[in-house]
């Protein structure tokens, strides 16, 4: 928990930046990656990293340290924004994999747009629901500790907006959401620099998942903080397999594996 003198503060650089500097700074600093927010939503923002601090001391929500948090917490996940067409206004977001509500918190704020947040482990989506709550987005947000495949299931071809940070590899990933996207819709991914290999396996599941590649972009974090690759997939088609799979299929068994015959439409592997 943070101590009296220390709320509404963040480190940076040794220092501690009082609240409206905290926003002031997390304004600039989106503005300059091409991100417009208002310093309303800046505030909400901030409040809820101060949120995620506290909790993070007993049930270690996430890996970033309060120090960075501005930028690889926040302004990380605001980046998602600029991976998508401009003229995107989600009706239905979806985080897969959320965490401490990273970046579902930040864009369901950004585009006020209703959101779903899921992650498998339930003590993290209690403290996500709970904080989420305190900031006053609750009617906006909801928090569920679900898989993606159950969620398919029971919602499926619901979201046009479906995002997730480094949970799992590409391919993984594009298997969970094709059958949670509308027709259309987007999947947008933060990862590290990526491997041949992963990028080869993202490509050899493009036509069963029915996703295509539309945008890739390499963006540098304020401060030395590092790179991100933003990677944004289109749903423009439907799958050829069956979707989605049985739960844990999707990395015990990963698409890339398969050898689809060329005219096979349909495959009911489970």
């Amino acid at each position: 928990m943070m101590g009296k003198g220390e709320q509404g503060c963040e480190e940076r650089g040794g220092t501690l930046m009082a609240e409206d500097q905290q926003v002031r700074a997390l304004v600039e600093m989106s503005r300059a990656q091409g991100v417009a927010i208002d310093a309303s939503c800046a505030s909400d923002l901030i409040r809820y990293l101060e949120l995620v601090d506290a909790a993070n001391a007993t049930l270690n929500l996430t890996r970033v340290s309060r120090a960075d948090g501005l930028v690889k917490n926040l302004i990380d996940s605001l980046l998602y924004v600029c991976a998508l067409p401009r003229e995107t206004h989600p009706t239905r977001l979806l985080d897969i994999g959320t965490g401490a509500g990273f970046p579902g918190v930040p864009l369901a704020r950004y585009f006020g747009c209703p959101a779903t947040l899921i992650d498998s482990v339930g003590k993290k989506v209690s403290a996500v629901r709970e904080m989420v709550d305190t900031i006053g987005l609750s009617d906006t947000i909801r928090c569920e500790a679900v898989r993606a495949e159950d969620l398919a299931r029971s919602e499926p071809a619901s979201f046009d907006v479906v995002a997730s940070r480094a949970v799992a590899e590409v391919a993984v990933l594009m298997e969970y959401a094709a059958p949670l996207l509308t027709e259309g819709g987007y999947l947008v991914l933060s990862k590290a620099p990526l491997r041949s290999e992963e990028e080869d396996h993202a490509r050899r599941v493009e036509g069963m998942t029915g996703l295509s590649c539309v945008s890739r972009e390499t963006r540098e974090l304020p401060g030395d903080a590092g790179q991100r690759l933003l990677l944004t997939y289109q749903k423009t088609a439907p799958a050829t397999i069956s979707l989605p799979r049985r739960n844990g299929m999707a990395t015990k068994r990963p698409l890339y594996q398969r050898r689809v015959p060329k005219m096979a439409h349909v495959s009911r592997e489970t």
